[in-house]
C-alpha cells in the first residue's frame, strides 16, 4: 500500500463510517482516529484509512447488536432481560391469587414492583413471591 492508500480526507472517513464530517473531527480529538502528523492543508487526505475502517468495523458489530437487541425486545411477549425470571399479569395474578386487573391496575399505580415492557407489565418472581408472603401473613394476623 502506498502513502496514498494510507490516509484518506475527512469527508471519505465520514462517508466509510456513515456519520458526518464534523463528527470525524470529534473522533480525531478524541483520538479514535489516526491524523496524519505535520501541517494540513484543506483536502489532504489527513486521516488514517487503517484506522477508519477498523472503527467502521466496530460501529458496524455495535449498530448489528443494538439491532438484534431491538428485534429481541420487540418479540410480543418476550419479558425485560434474562437476567431474571419474570412474570406477566396473568402469571402474577395466579401467585398473589387476585386478578389480572387488580395486578396491572396496582402496576400502573407503581404500588407494586413491575416494569412496562414490549406493551405489557412485568414482574420478578421473586417479587411477587415477596408480595404474596406479606398478604398471607397480613391475612394470618387479621385473623388472630
Amino acid at each position: 500500500m502506498d502513502d496514498r492508500d494510507a490516509w484518506v480526507t475527512q469527508v471519505e472517513a465520514a462517508r466509510r463510517l456513515g456519520c458526518s464530517p464534523s463528527h470525524v473531527q470529534t473522533l480525531l480529538r478524541r483520538g479514535q482516529l489516526v491524523r496524519r502528523p505535520g501541517p494540513r492543508d484543506r483536502g489532504t487526505p489527513s486521516v488514517g484509512a487503517a484506522s477508519v475502517d477498523e472503527l467502521a468495523g466496530v460501529l458496524e458489530e455495535q449498530r448489528a447488536a443494538r439491532a438484534a437487541a431491538a428485534a429481541r425486545r420487540a418479540v410480543h411477549g418476550s419479558p425485560p432481560d434474562d437476567e431474571h425470571v419474570w412474570l406477566d399479569t396473568d402469571e402474577t395474578a395466579a401467585v398473589l391469587g387476585l386478578s389480572r386487573p387488580w395486578v396491572k391496575a396496582r402496576a400502573r399505580q407503581g404500588r407494586i414492583p413491575a416494569t412496562k415492557y414490549g406493551g405489557k407489565w412485568w414482574v420478578r418472581r421473586e417479587h411477587a413471591e415477596q408480595i404474596a408472603a406479606v398478604r398471607a401473613a397480613a391475612l394470618r394476623h387479621s385473623r388472630a
